[in-house]
């Protein structure tokens, strides 16, 4: 989607003018900065989880909605804090209280998807856009691609860290690197996913099925079968490849996602940056995560046609992603 509003010109100057920038994107509901380089793009993407905290705490609806999961949330860890405290004292029961809010921080977004689904779509009206329907997905579903992103963060990159910490000296240093862009890409597709609405007259199915039949290959497809030489490295590749139909197939339901922070990797750094610093702090997660929602739903709006949940350009055949007829890059010989 190419925005036609006019972009805004913020004065630059070093920190300051960062931080301007930001405020201002967090204020109010924007256009993507083009034109003005990739920090301005990173700037933007940081600054959506803010504008999302921002419009939550203006609308009453919105709010009621995003503190229903961490009510629930604190009731239960009261609870637990109340019974060890009877038993054991105070300290012990607020110390459990805390340890039971650490420990449940994952179940909003198992029990309450269908809760931040209707976020997402009653969050359309606030941000100036049109009505929506929220997408709903069953519980076992949620449960079922929690489960499948588990694996993903566990197992994708599993066969390349092995490898790289054969490197001397900097092994580690390169394992955390490669474990931590991976988190975030999967952090991003995430607030990408949860933002879904379902457009006038779609139907979710439908949706669905579009999405996994879109032609091409996600990045992390292409990039290991791109290698082609030299043979040293094609060998020690081979580890990686055998893993990748797995890593493939359990990406398949987010394939729109994994496209969109290729296709916009500045605004989706930012965007990752923003979340993990909200999302990383136990026990106000629960309070942010509805803020990377409606974030999340802006960028939507914002990246991709108003009218489908799907990639607005399927990939053509001389695109990277189609696989046909387009040959793949290969690493050159050393």
């Amino acid at each position: 989607m190419v925005d036609t509003a006019p972009q805004p010109v913020v004065p630059r100057g070093g920190l300051r003018g960062h931080w301007a920038d930001i405020r201002m994107h967090a204020a109010s509901p924007g256009p993507v900065p083009r034109g003005r380089g990739r920090l301005a793009l990173v700037r933007y993407g940081l600054a959506q989880p803010f504008l999302g905290l921002r419009t939550i705490f203006r609308s009453n609806d919105l709010l009621g909605i995003s503190l229903a999961p961490t009510f629930a949330v604190l009731m239960v860890a009261g609870l637990v804090g109340w019974f060890e405290g009877s038993q054991h004292g105070v300290w012990r029961g607020l110390l459990a209280s805390l340890v039971a809010v650490a420990a449940l921080a994952p179940v909003p977004a198992l029990l309450f998807g269908r809760v931040f689904a209707h976020l997402a779509a009653k969050s359309r009206a606030h941000l100036g856009l049109a009505p929506q329907q929220p997408y709903l997905r069953s519980v076992v579903q949620l449960i079922g691609e929690w489960l499948a992103q588990v694996v993903l963060l566990a197992l994708g990159v599993l066969p390349l860290t092995v490898l790289l910490r054969l490197v001397p000296l900097l092994g580690v240093v390169l394992v955390f690197c490669v474990q931590a862009a991976w988190a975030l890409h999967w952090v991003v597709v995430e607030g990408y996913d949860n933002a879904r609405t379902v457009p006038p007259g779609g139907n979710i199915e439908a949706i669905e099925k579009q999405a996994r039949s879109l032609p091409g290959q996600p990045w992390f497809e292409r990039l290991p079968r791109s290698i082609s030489a030299p043979r040293w490295l094609v060998v020690l590749a081979g580890p990686l490849r055998m893993l990748l139909e797995v890593t493939v197939s359990l990406a398949r339901p987010w394939r729109v996602e994994v496209d969109l922070v290729e296709d916009e990797p500045w605004v989706s750094l930012g965007f990752g940056l923003g979340a993990a610093s909200m999302l990383a702090v136990p026990g106000l997660n629960l309070l942010f995560r509805p803020a990377v929602v409606v974030a999340g739903v802006h960028l939507r709006h914002r990246l991709l046609p108003e009218d489908s949940s799907v990639s607005p350009e399927l990939p053509s055949a001389s695109s990277p992603r189609s696989g046909s007829t387009q040959p793949l890059p290969t690493v050159p010989v050393a």
